[in-house]
């Protein structure tokens, strides 16, 4: 990762194979060249909260925007890996998904003639070892029932009166709030707060926020950015980040590309068309004469050539007009 200079996070992401969620094996990024880009090599993370078991990422790229990120997913117990669908538009900085809204990627079990598993008994099962005779049930027991009635997981927790599979929420005063303590003289709001009236809450909706997840642009959860140049880019903004570095670095410079190319003006102490030759060629090599005149390189003319002549006036071909001396004077016969 560190030979990239961007990152972002992908904080939770939920991966469901078969339709069945995951919470071991690895979770891997890739960028456009085929690289490996982030890797979750540790198994999902159970968030109580919202019930779910997320993968987190550090995604990293050498591009601040818009290099597309795919997923692959190895699922050690069947020593597998599976394509997933879902891409991810990289960005530096930002952050994506979280316990209650995860970044959601699928896939599906390859056939047991792609994979190195075998399906002794047919069961449509591919597990290596394949000793169950039937077929396996959502909790992984052969032939088993599965999810116990009254209960929310293969564990046999139920749920509390906050509605978490496993806790112990209570609704003392059963007003509907789940809170353990339940000692408000009127109502939670939906920060929590006792008689709160929502003024806990940002502008972005968060509970006990600063607007920290305004973007430059003002939009919550954006993606705009501030360039190199101070400029809030990307996202909404219609602005292309370092769009204003002018051609010798310089952010807001006077600097551009001159008609030979090269970075003039600005702080480059160069003079734009300086590289012109008197024929307007870049690199050319005319030049002015001692005629006055721009002869040489691509103009055609011999240098001096069209102030040379007979200089003297007792000659008979005595030009006035010379002012270089060729010998070509002639005198009689």
């Amino acid at each position: 990762p560190f030979d990239n200079e961007f990152s972002a996070t992908i904080s939770a992401a939920q991966v469901f194979i078969d339709g069945v969620e995951q919470t071991g094996g690895q979770l891997a990024a890739f960028g456009e060249d085929g690289e490996i880009s982030a890797l979750d090599a540790d198994g999902a993370t159970f968030f109580p909260p919202g019930g779910t078991n997320v993968y987190d990422l550090s995604v990293w790229s050498n591009d601040a925007v818009g290099e597309v990120m795919t997923f692959k997913f190895y699922d050690a117990d069947n020593d597998v890996v599976i394509d997933l669908d879902g891409e991810y538009t990289f960005v530096s900085n930002d952050i994506v998904g979280d316990g209650f809204n995860p970044f959601i990627l699928t896939g599906d079990s390859p056939d047991c003639d792609e994979g190195p598993c075998d399906d002794v008994d047919a069961d449509g099962v591919c597990d290596d070892v394949d000793d169950c005779v039937g077929e396996y049930d959502e909790c992984g027991v052969c032939n088993g029932d599965g999810i116990a009635d009254g209960a929310c997981d293969c564990d046999g927790n139920i749920l509390d009166d906050c509605g978490v599979c496993g806790g112990n929420g209570v609704d003392a005063d059963n007003d509907g709030i789940c809170d353990d303590v339940d000692d408000c003289v009127g109502e939670y709001d939906d920060c929590g707060v006792c008689n709160g009236e929502n003024a806990d809450i940002d502008d972005c909706g968060v509970c006990f926020g600063n607007n920290e997840d305004l973007d430059c642009y003002g939009d919550c959860f954006g993606t705009a950015f501030e360039d190199s140049c101070g400029v809030c880019s990307g996202g909404n903004t219609g602005h292309v980040a370092d769009s204003d570095i002018d051609c010798y670095g310089d952010c807001f410079g006077g600097a551009f590309e001159d008609d030979c190319g090269i970075c003039s003006e600005g702080g480059t102490d160069h003079e734009a068309n300086s590289d012109q030759d008197c024929y307007g060629d870049c690199f050319g090599n005319a030049a002015i004469d001692n005629c006055d005149e721009c002869t040489g390189g691509n103009t055609g003319i011999v240098p001096d050539s069209t102030c040379s002549g007979c200089t003297d006036p007792t000659a008979d071909n005595y030009d006035e007009d010379a002012t270089i001396e060729d010998g070509t004077c002639f005198y009689g016969d």
